[in-house]
C-alpha cells in the first residue's frame, strides 16, 4: 500500500476547484491581497521529485474574471536553471477561472537550493523564492533504518507499511531513525519505508497576489526494508 502523494498536474485541478477561504500568511515572500481578482490572483506553484523522477514544474493561476492564458512563467534555480512553463489548459467553476501551466520534466531538482518562480501578465509580476528539501537517502542496518535529506522542510512525514502501518510526523527532522524493534512482525524486506519531504510557503508571492497563494517544493521517495 503506497502513500506517496501523486503530484501530477491533474492533482492541482482537483484540489483548487472549490470555494476559497481567507488563509493566514506563513513563511511567504510578501503580504498580498485578501481577495482574488485578475490583478490579485491566487497562484499555486509546485516543484517536485517523486520516486527519483523529476515532475514537471506546475503553476495554477486562479482569478474571478477570466482565465489567464498568456502569462510568462519561469522557474530559476541552481546551475543557471531557467525553465519556462507554458500554458496547458483552462476551466471555470464556482465563480472562478483557472489556468494551468507546466514545464518539461527534464530538469534537475535538488534539496537545500533556492528556486524562484516568476509569473508575469497584464503588466504585473509576481515572484516567490523557496528553499527546497530533498536528496533523500536511506541507510539500513540490522537494527533499523535511517532516513536523511538536505534542507529543512516544514511538512516532513515518514511511513512504515507492512504487517502494521506507522506514521512518523509531520515535521520530523533529518536524520530520522526507525528501529526494527518498533515495527510489528518485522523481518528483512517486510516493510516499505516512505518519506514525503515538503517545504510549503503560504502568502508566497510578492507583487500583490492573493494571500492564499502557495509554493511547494517536495521530494517523495520509498524503499524496501
Amino acid at each position: 500500500m503506497k502513500r506517496l502523494v501523486p503530484l501530477l498536474l491533474v492533482s492541482l485541478f482537483v484540489i483548487s476547484c472549490g470555494s476559497k477561504s481567507s488563509p493566514t500568511s506563513s513563511g511567504g515572500n510578501g503580504g498580498g491581497s485578501d481577495t482574488i481578482s485578475l490583478a490579485s490572483p491566487e497562484l499555486l506553484a509546485t516543484i517536485a521529485e517523486q520516486s527519483s523522477v523529476v515532475n514537471a514544474a506546475q503553476v495554477e493561476i486562479d482569478t474571478t474574471t477570466q482565465a489567464v492564458t498568456n502569462a510568462a512563467i519561469t522557474l530559476t534555480g541552481p546551475s543557471s536553471l531557467s525553465l519556462p512553463l507554458t500554458f496547458s489548459s483552462s476551466m471555470s467553476g464556482g465563480g472562478y477561472y483557472y489556468a494551468y501551466y507546466y514545464s518539461i520534466n527534464s530538469w534537475s531538482y535538488s534539496g537545500n537550493q533556492n528556486y524562484t518562480m516568476t509569473v508575469s501578465y497584464g503588466g504585473n509580476t509576481y515572484q516567490s523564492t523557496i528553499t527546497s528539501v530533498g536528496n533523500v537517502a536511506f541507510t539500513s542496518t540490522s537494527l533499523g533504518i535511517t532516513i536523511s535529506w538536505s534542507g529543512e522542510g516544514n511538512e516532513n512525514t515518514a511511513f512504515a507499511i507492512g504487517s502494521s502501518d506507522y506514521t512518523y510526523g509531520p515535521n520530523i527532522s533529518s536524520p530520522y531513525y526507525i528501529a526494527n524493534s518498533g515495527l510489528a512482525g518485522y523481518t528483512s524486506g517486510s516493510y516499505d519505508i516512505e518519506i514525503n519531504c515538503d517545504e510549503t510557503l503560504t502568502s508566497a508571492f510578492s507583487g500583490g497576489a492573493y494571500i492564499g497563494s502557495s509554493f511547494t517544493a517536495s521530494d517523495q521517495q520509498s524503499t524496501t526494508h
